[in-house]
């Protein structure tokens, strides 16, 4: 665990604590960003929708005709699934108004929001709520969306004042909120049988993020050279008739990513899910035989299906592949035959790559605020009453990293041996007396000739030096840390601390060998024999010729370029090294792993937790200090120790 504390002052007068009696009546304005006016509205103005209506508001109170209720902050009556009609009204609290929120019977309870009504001959109220308070938390547990796209895509509406432009902040629509979660929003007519339900007339129908019913394989025991495909079928559950479907399969061999397949579809609504009936926005989508695979090596595989809807949400499902066969050996392989060259391979550090000062260090900040609960009272000015709220916020980084990448090089020497037999054949010629008697009696003096022949086998042979350079990198150390949690410190706090874990975890991987034959791969090399020439010297012996040249061609220099690959970094998607195959081409003298580029800065995320009463028996403290410390964990597979 790495923790780092960064210390901020702030000042929290506690006066003597006293009984505090809250009391309010229906007509009473909640103490928000949107002024309440008890007689006679002030005009707001907020951005139109695109499909029109009026941009001149007022916050619903009695001035307007409207129960009084609705000036203060509302509830949306929240459904999973579908708007369920009578059926769910009875036994429902009528008064969905902040902060006395009732029980709730078969509907849930949103955030809380402004309600605004058109001046008289408009239409198409707008209910808002500030952007703050829709956090990355929100986003995925109330509107069951998924933040990232959501806070990317999400329009902001200001809203100000129409007399003096006052700018009360920023705001989400409410019916915006639901679309980009996947869902639906919408102010129900005043004679439909859930008026009863919530007066503003607004429901909120969230939908489920996708499911997955079976994805397989053609086979999921392979022959090497076989193709396989895939097949799968599920739910997705997107509102508003929003069928767009993605989907990637990407196969994996120990860390690594092999081979990956994106398609693009459409599902086919409406098609209720019979484990999810409630559902009523629901399609169905089925693939058969896509994404086809064929294996090039043996091993284990796994592939993993990712589905995604149209907002982005999405659903995983993993199977394992083996690929074997009769041309797959898992013994030890045998040693290199006799006629393999010789082969000298060596490599030592160079350079290196280390990760910056700010990479390494979190910079924490935060606050300690008055919650929602203790709006009427300005604790930090006159001190701690009773029954009184405090909220936390800090960010820090959301990982850290401390690695060193080594850079290694050397060389790699092939030494190869060419030879060749040369049959030499020659004749020498030799007399020897053929002195004969001729038929006279008389002795005939001769001398005759003749031709020895004679042949002998030499051998010439050659070595020829192929080298290479080569450079890869790899991991000298290597440490990712995920933002853990957050620690506020405070006399006023419960116990005087406070930890707040953070929920948006940081993902890291690598992949690290120090063998050099797991980063360079050697191309084959024969010593080579040219057989056997016939040399013929006629009536001399020959000489061997000189053939150096055609020997060195033979050699084929310059086409064993080896092949090198790096380690593997990856942090939050971003590859910092590859630990991909850099194929060594022929007619080069050198091969060198792609330099792997520094890990980015982390971005800082946010924690928060409110709600958090004062201790009533705590006593005057003046100007007490408040911290915040940010704590973070190893991640497993990111953690290489030199």
């Amino acid at each position: 665990m790495k923790s780092i504390k960064k210390t901020a002052i702030l000042p929290l007068m506690l006066l003597l604590l006293l009984p505090l009696l809250l009391i309010k009546t229906e007509a009473d304005a909640a103490s928000n960003s949107l002024p309440f006016y008890n007689g006679g509205a002030v005009e707001l103005l907020a951005p139109l929708l695109p499909q029109g209506g009026s941009s001149t508001y007022g916050r619903a109170d009695e001035t307007i005709g409207i129960n009084p209720i609705l000036g203060q902050m509302r509830y949306p009556t929240m459904y999973d699934g579908r708007i369920g009609g009578s059926s769910y009204a009875p036994g429902l609290n009528s008064s969905f108004y902040d902060p006395w929120v009732g029980i709730i019977n078969r509907a849930q309870q949103g955030q809380a929001y402004y309600h605004l009504v058109p001046l008289p001959g408009k239409n198409s109220a707008r209910n808002v709520i500030e952007i703050e308070r829709v956090s990355d938390s929100v986003m995925r547990t109330v509107y069951n969306g998924n933040p990232e796209f959501m806070k990317r895509e999400l329009p902001v509406h200001g809203i100000t004042n129409s007399k003096n432009g006052y700018k009360y902040g920023d705001f989400y629509y409410i019916v915006e909120l639901a679309y980009y979660s996947g869902g639906v929003a919408d102010n129900a007519n005043a004679s439909d049988s859930f008026s009863g339900v919530n007066p503003t007339w607004l429901r909120f129908v969230r939908t489920s993020w996708p499911d997955i019913k079976e994805f397989k394989a053609t086979s999921t025991n392979v022959e090497l050279g076989n193709t396989v495909n895939f097949s799968f079928n599920g739910y997705e559950y997107v509102s508003e008739g929003r069928t767009a479907v993605d989907a990637s399969i990407t196969i994996t061999k120990d860390g690594a990513e092999e081979f990956k397949s994106d398609l693009s579809f459409h599902s086919s609504k409406p098609t209720a899910n019979p484990d999810k009936p409630h559902e009523e926005h629901a399609g169905r989508y089925n693939q058969e035989n896509v994404g086809a695979w064929v294996p090039t090596e043996c091993g284990n595989y796994t592939a993993e299906l990712k589905v995604e809807d149209s907002v982005k949400r999405f659903a995983t499902q993993k199977v394992s592949v083996t690929v074997g066969g009769d041309n797959c050996n898992p013994t030890e392989p045998p040693s290199a035959p006799a006629g393999t060259c010789s082969l000298d391979v060596n490599v030592n550090p160079s350079g290196e790559l280390v990760s910056l000062e700010i990479q390494q260090i979190a910079d924490p900040n935060g606050e300690i605020t008055e919650s929602q609960e203790s709006a009427e009272f300005d604790v930090k000015k006159y001190g701690i009453p009773s029954s009184e709220f405090l909220k936390v916020w800090g960010q820090s980084e959301k990982y850290l990293t401390d690695y060193r990448y080594v850079n290694m090089t050397g060389g790699v020497g092939y030494t190869i041996n060419v030879k060749k037999s040369y049959h030499l054949k020659w004749r020498t010629r030799y007399s020897y007396d053929c002195s004969y008697i001729n038929d006279k009696g008389d002795e005939v003096d001769k001398t005759c000739y003749d031709y020895e022949d004679h042949e002998e086998v030499v051998e010439r042979a050659l070595d020829f030096n192929d080298n290479y350079s080569i450079g890869y990198w790899q991991i000298g150390h290597l440490n990712v840390y995920s933002f853990d949690n957050a620690v506020f410190g405070n006399y006023a706090l419960p116990n005087g601390e406070v930890i707040v874990a953070n929920q948006d975890h940081a993902t890291a991987s690598s992949k690290h060998s120090v063998k050099i034959e797991d980063h360079v791969f050697i191309k084959p090399c024969d010593n080579l024999d040219l057989g056997t020439q016939v040399v013929n010297g006629g009536n001399s012996k020959p000489a061997v010729p000189n053939q150096s040249a055609e020997f060195e061609k033979a050699a084929n220099l310059g086409s064993r370029t080896p092949d090198v690959k790096n380690d593997m970094v990856e942090v939050e998607k971003f590859v910092s090294m590859d630990g991909k195959l850099t194929p060594g081409k022929a007619g080069t003298r050198r091969v060198e792993g792609p330099k792997p580029e520094q890990v980015p800065v982390a971005p800082q995320i946010p924690v928060e937790q409110s709600s958090l009463m004062i201790d009533s028996k705590k006593v005057n403290m003046w100007e007490t200090q408040s911290s915040v410390t940010s704590n973070y964990k190893e991640i497993d597979g990111a953690t290489i120790k030199p």
